[in-house]
């Protein structure tokens, strides 16, 4: 572990983080180490960075040290959790899930789960379609759905929206652009709680809601403010007030688009749509969707798709075609990077 951490910042997004998260993140200082296959107890410190307008009032919040306190015992935290002991089998019914939540903080701090809740998890579950019952039809099993949200550590509610609203689109013949898959993107019970407003860019999201809205697809306020961010971020704008939402969906975009292509391949192979790499380099570098075909190639970012964009090329197969334009690229981009991308073009 590090002998000193640096918190830059107390907001996600525009959510505040806890300070019980905080003060975990904290902790990774000076925690014991194994020195000479020796415990050596060791020292560190820690600084969390605040915002000065706010400093005073955030420095006694952030200071004040709260009990760990287990949010268990929710439908939504259960759920999140139960459905990766389902994928792995340890949890099937009532009673092997209720084991599981023995061993539980919030089993040890004396917070009981009542049948119901159970009844309530699985049944959420269900309709998520994240769980089915098995052959004998007294036991769970995990979906594809299920085993997906496991596998890349998203809620199954963010799995199971997406599902739902890709599905939408692409079975309604949606025309699949810019608002339409970011409101695909953000349309999830996830997003649809605890996101603060978009602060100076409030006209934007009113926009980005009237354009889905024209398309006949609903959305309300608090998940807009999400889509907003996807669709300006495809358009290569950062917005003021929204630029920690559209840093932390840059952190996630390539994590995203996996879940759906493999959400395409389990689930909905009806789709036929396979561009969700396309999709990821659209929303990191701003490019329109033609010119972020180009990204499939080694070595080619937001940059140098737009380098060869701006020479002509508009495939790999036309990168091929046109040796007369590879010095030219070979002097703007540089030799080295030029033969690794043209190699790819090659295997393309």
């Amino acid at each position: 572990m590090a002998d000193r951490v640096i918190v830059a910042g107390v907001h996600r997004a525009n959510i505040r983080v806890e300070s019980m998260t905080v003060r975990q993140m904290c902790g990774r200082a000076g925690r014991p180490k194994i020195v000479d296959g020796k415990v050596a107890l060791s020292r560190g410190d820690a600084y969390v960075l605040l915002p000065e307008a706010e400093f005073n009032a955030l420095r006694e919040e952030y200071g004040r040290v709260e009990p760990v306190v287990s949010r268990l015992n929710g439908v939504r935290p259960l759920a999140f959790h139960v459905v990766s002991e389902i994928v792995q089998g340890r949890v099937v019914d009532s009673s092997s899930f209720a084991d599981w939540h023995s061993r539980s903080l919030a089993h040890a701090q004396g917070q009981t789960l009542e049948r119901s809740q159970i009844e309530d998890v699985f049944s959420a579950l269900v309709r998520l379609k994240a769980i089915e019952t098995s052959d004998d039809g007294e036991t769970f099993v995990a979906t594809k759905l299920g085993k997906l949200a496991y596998a890349m550590y998203f809620s199954p509610w963010q799995v199971c929206g997406w599902f739902l609203n890709f599905m939408r689109l692409f079975k309604d013949k949606h025309k699949v652009d810019g608002v339409s898959v970011s409101w695909a993107l953000c349309n999830t019970r996830e997003y649809a709680e605890g996101m603060s407003g978009a602060g100076d860019s409030a006209e934007h999201v009113t926009a980005f809601r009237s354009a889905c809205t024209k398309k006949g697809l609903r959305i309300e306020k608090s998940p807009a403010v999400v889509g907003t961010a996807y669709r300006a971020l495809m358009d290569g704008k950062r917005l003021p007030g929204l630029e920690g939402v559209q840093g932390q969906l840059l952190a996630d975009i390539d994590r995203v688009t996996t879940t759906l292509a493999l959400m395409e391949k389990m689930c909905a192979p009806s789709w036929s749509y396979g561009r969700w790499s396309d999709l990821g380099a659209m929303i990191r570098y701003g490019l329109p969707p033609a010119m972020a075909s180009l990204t499939r190639l080694d070595g080619v970012g937001g940059k140098r798709a737009r380098i060869l964009w701006s020479c002509g090329v508009r495939s790999p197969k036309e990168l091929l075609s046109r040796p007369e334009l590879h010095d030219k690229l070979r002097g703007q981009i540089g030799a080295k990077v030029f033969d690794t991308i043209l190699r790819s073009a090659r295997g393309s």
